[in-house]
């Protein structure tokens, strides 16, 4: 285990789509400690420890830090922290890398400015008192405002995925189909639509599974198990099996299985 047990599958590499697939640790870190052990773990941990180190010596050197640099930091410090729950997913993993790099280029931009001007001294002490006063009392404004925000964009998925765990559990036909009145606090989700027509296909609800996988088809064109449902279903025309088997293959030009 001292070098990991590889990278993912090379196939996913060789001859991507839907139909392929990898098994990845939901957990950066794990993730590259699992494929290259603790040498792989230790190079990925050493930008963070860096830009954690910047971080701490910036505050303890200035305390008050400009707005652009909280929400930059807290930005990172967001990414690191859903990287214990994510997969490494090249869309999202590149802000990691970004914006650790965009933190430690402002530390040496910094660090290459000399700020000599009795002026600027000046002003900073004039306006030390000041800045420390209206900071006492917006700061605890910004971490409420923090607060609302993120509640207010985190708990429609969580609250979606609340309410479909509940119907899915249930297996009760009609509280599967009320789940899916979309709204602000309940988005629509492909994968809830995917599971919902298997499950009315496998308990003979044929209508009611072909409804759901129209839903799902018109609600996202590009999701490829959405049409690969409707080429399946008992209760589907021909034609729409054939619309079906061509957008699978527009998706997935590679699979010689469609």
């Amino acid at each position: 285990m001292v070098t990991g047990i590889g990278t993912s599958d090379q196939k996913m590499l060789v001859s991507p789509g839907p139909d392929v697939v990898t098994n990845v640790a939901h957990n950066i870190y794990i993730d590259a400690f699992a494929s290259g052990g603790f040498p792989l773990l230790f190079f990925y941990l050493m930008p963070i420890f860096i830009v954690t180190r910047i971080a701490v010596r910036k505050y303890m050197r200035e305390r008050q830090l400009s707005r652009f640099y909280i929400a930059l930091i807290s930005t990172w410090f967001t990414y690191q922290l859903q990287a214990l729950i994510s997969i490494n997913q090249i869309g999202l993993s590149i802000w990691g890398w970004v914006l650790s790099a965009l933190i430690i280029a402002l530390e040496r931009l910094e660090k290459s400015e000399e700020i000599t001007s009795q002026i600027a001294k000046t002003k900073y002490k004039r306006g030390r008192t000041t800045q420390a006063h209206h900071g006492f009392f917006l700061t605890p404004i910004r971490i409420l405002f923090g607060i609302f925000l993120g509640i207010v964009l985190f708990s429609p998925p969580i609250l979606n995925d609340t309410r479909w765990a509940k119907a899915y559990a249930s297996k009760n036909p009609k509280l599967i189909i009320q789940s899916f009145d979309s709204n602000y606090f309940f988005p629509e989700n492909s994968q809830n639509y995917i599971v919902g027509a298997r499950i009315f296909e496998e308990n003979a609800l044929h209508e009611e599974a072909l409804d759901l996988t129209l839903k799902a088809v018109e609600f996202n064109p590009r999701s490829y198990e959405s049409w690969r449902i409707l080429s399946e279903l008992k209760n589907s025309s021909v034609n729409q099996k054939e619309i079906a088997r061509l957008k699978m293959k527009q998706l997935d030009p590679k699979n010689r299985n469609v």
